[in-house]
């Protein structure tokens, strides 16, 4: 890999995490369930970066609660929470 593109996707990381830190994680929940609702109108939300980042960030923090995100029930309900 080019080693300017790995450092630009590290700092883009970095920069990520830090977004995600800044705000309680009951609201990025909140979220991410308005933006889930709203692809059944907007189905080309899927492939928006930002729902894409927040779905990784929410699948991470879900594993560090010991929820396992590929089980959707134990996921809504943690979500949901």
């Amino acid at each position: 890999m080019n080693p300017t593109l790995n450092v630009l996707l590290i700092e883009r990381n970095a920069m990520r995490l830090r977004i995600f830190e800044a705000y309680k994680l009951s609201e990025w929940k909140l979220i991410y369930l308005v933006l889930l609702q709203t692809m059944t109108t907007r189905p080309e939300l899927i492939d928006v970066q930002f729902f894409n980042d927040l779905q990784t960030h929410l699948q991470r923090s879900a594993e560090d609660n010991n929820i396992n995100p590929l089980n959707h029930e134990e996921w809504f309900e943690w979500l949901n929470d």
